[in-house]
């Protein structure tokens, strides 16, 4: 089941590509300023630079499998230029120059006569608004777009006031696990959340929108272990978390767990800008020695079991694509 998973979520974001290039070349040619055709086209670019499309493909397949809504397709793009637009606010947070092995807006625009942060900002905030534009004027019935606007509106507040709170706990090492989930919450699991729900039937929305929170948390602490994992592609680099002081359930266990010099020298280094490898390592290390990484691949396993139970309770069987989706969390490369 895990290798039929992998070669739809393969076809579909090679399908879906495509959808993403006809909307910005279509954006491109109402453009009649050379200025504005060049930004709709780095939007273009950066969308298209990688990316798994997994929101919408989970509400493309929850919709096959209940709704089969036809001319779907704006409701699909609208999410994925929201997820989007979010990833171009955290280059901006975290001002990195590259993602995905590729320059982000800042950086692209950080030679211009104005910094590159302001241009990337309004570029997000036209994603955004895209993706409304895609929702009003979509096919489908008022009140299912109203459903998907109220989604939409909910999930970009949560992600912003998750952002927040990633600026208000950067370097602590005193944060609860019980915050950091809350966090997760609303940065992740949300998103996955109402990506389950919007097209199920009434009597199961709730059901599958815990499905989705589960998921969504799982698949967030399952991208914090990517973050020392040199054999994953997290589309930033090694460590990054760590460099930047963004706690983790890693860096929290380690720093309940580690005593001593040990302490001491990993509560200096963590949120190092410039952490040399050794550093790097030696934090990596210590995260092996002190059980961290082994336990926070429990917690990812818990939340997916906690999916799989009310996905039991509804009927759902245990080959079904939903739960090998659950996996896929546990076993993705990137």
């Amino acid at each position: 089941m895990m290798n039929q998973l992998r070669q739809s979520l393969r076809e579909f974001k090679s399908d879906f590509d495509r959808k993403i290039v006809a909307y910005f070349d279509a954006k491109i040619g109402e453009q009649a300023n050379p200025e504005l055709k060049e930004v709709f086209g780095h939007l273009k670019d950066y969308v298209l630079a990688g990316g798994k499309r997994l929101r919408p493909n989970i509400l493309y397949r929850i919709n096959q499998e209940f709704k089969q809504l036809d001319g779907i397709d704006n409701v699909l793009l609208a999410f994925e230029f929201l997820h989007n637009s979010t990833l171009i606010d955290d280059d901006v947070i975290d001002e990195h120059d590259t993602r995905r092995s590729r320059a982000t807006l800042p950086t692209v625009y950080g030679d211009r006569n104005y910094r590159g942060d302001f241009a990337a900002l309004l570029s997000a905030n036209l994603l955004r608004n895209a993706g409304i534009d895609l929702i009003v004027n979509s096919e489908l019935s008022r009140d299912f777009q109203r459903e998907c606007g109220l989604a939409y509106q909910d999930i970009g507040r949560s992600i912003d006031l998750a952002q927040i709170l990633d600026l208000e706990y950067r370097g602590r090492l005193n944060l609860l696990e019980e915050d950091y989930i809350a966090q997760a919450d609303l940065v992740a699991a949300r998103f996955i959340a109402y990506m389950f729900q919007l097209c199920t039937p009434e009597k199961y929305k709730e059901e599958f929108y815990q499905v989705g929170r589960n998921l969504g948390i799982a698949f967030q602490l399952a991208d914090d272990l990517m973050d020392i994992d040199a054999t994953k592609q997290k589309g930033r680099g090694l460590g990054s978390d760590i460099r930047e002081g963004t706690p983790t359930l890693l860096s929290i266990y380690a720093s309940e767990r580690l005593e001593g010099v040990d302490r001491e020298k990993f509560r200096g280094l963590f949120g190092k800008k410039d952490l040399t490898e050794d550093e790097l390592q030696w934090i990596i290390t210590q995260y092996e020695n002190s059980a961290v990484i082994e336990d926070s691949r429990e917690r990812v396993r818990d939340y997916i079991n906690r999916a799989n139970h009310i996905l039991s309770d509804v009927g759902i069987p245990q080959d079904h694509w939903i739960v090998a989706f659950g996996e896929y969390s546990l076993q993705r490369s990137h």
